[in-house]
């Protein structure tokens, strides 16, 4: 959220910054240009951090993750994952395909999702997307899963936000969504053909959390040339299977995702 002028936000923009962009060294002016602020106010921030041990400098003078970040890091990442909880059902599912399995998660803040584990397959031609960077959830399978999901009142804010193309199948008008959606209901599962990357086939199930709230859901990616319409059924009833399993693992461990108002989500867009 750029142009946020509350100092702890600041700092906590930065760490975000940090994680779409994990490779060190960092830079005060790199990191300003980037999040629109001004260096002074970065500078002070690197101190802070500096002070705390989350950032350290190196040989040349640059700054780069400290030991307590790591400990942060991987505290976080190892107790409260839920990556940790359902990777094997997500490389099981890679097997059984033997394909390109994503593993995506839902902000209802952003009205935006991300992809946060990727199982790759043993093809040598894949799709792989990228990890841990917000995406649109009204285009591809992965995101017409999450949607469909979605109490009316957060798809609106959806629309109301913007549909971007993305590809020349992305599907731009909440008319063309809303008809998509009511297919991914009846099957349990979205199936889509470039619509977020061109020549890369989609299927994708939703997952919940304790709560009952779409969480995120499993995606299976397979380039065009490996696939044919006979695959459609199979593919779909195995992602739709694992979405069950995934779901039962989440509710078991009592995750929860956060609930936020649709006009939340539609000001933290537009920043």
């Amino acid at each position: 959220m750029t142009g946020e002028r509350e100092p702890v936000a600041r700092a906590l923009d930065v760490l975000s910054w940090f994680a779409a962009n994990p490779v060190p060294p960092w830079g005060i002016r790199q990191v300003a240009r980037s999040l629109e602020m001004s260096p002074a106010t970065v500078h002070r921030i690197f101190g802070i951090f500096e002070g705390r041990r989350l950032l350290e400098r190196d040989e040349d003078g640059n700054y780069v993750p400290g030991v307590e970040l790591y400990r942060v890091c991987h505290s976080v990442a190892a107790r409260m994952s839920p990556v940790r909880l359902v990777r094997r059902h997500l490389e099981a599912l890679s097997a059984e395909c033997s394909e390109t399995v994503l593993f995506g998660v839902y902000d209802a803040g952003r009205g935006q999702m991300m992809v946060i584990d990727v199982v790759p397959s043993t093809h040598p031609v894949q799709y792989l997307s990228e990890v841990n960077h917000w995406m649109p959830i009204h285009s591809g399978a992965s995101g017409l899963a999450i949607l469909a999901s979605l109490p009316e009142s957060e798809r609106e804010s959806v629309y109301e936000a913007g549909l971007p193309s993305l590809t020349d199948r992305t599907l731009v008008t909440a008319e063309d969504v809303e008809a998509a959606l009511g297919d991914v209901r009846a099957r349990g599962f979205a199936v889509t053909h470039g619509q977020r990357t061109v020549g890369a086939v989609g299927f994708a199930a939703p997952i919940f959390d304790a709560g009952g709230n779409v969480f995120g859901d499993v995606c299976v990616t397979i380039p065009e040339q490996r696939f044919a319409e006979s695959m459609t059924e199979t593919v779909g009833a195995c992602v739709r299977e694992t979405s069950k399993i995934v779901t039962e693992e989440l509710r078991r461990a009592g995750f929860r995702r956060g609930i936020t108002g649709a006009s939340s989500a539609s000001m933290a867009r537009s920043r």
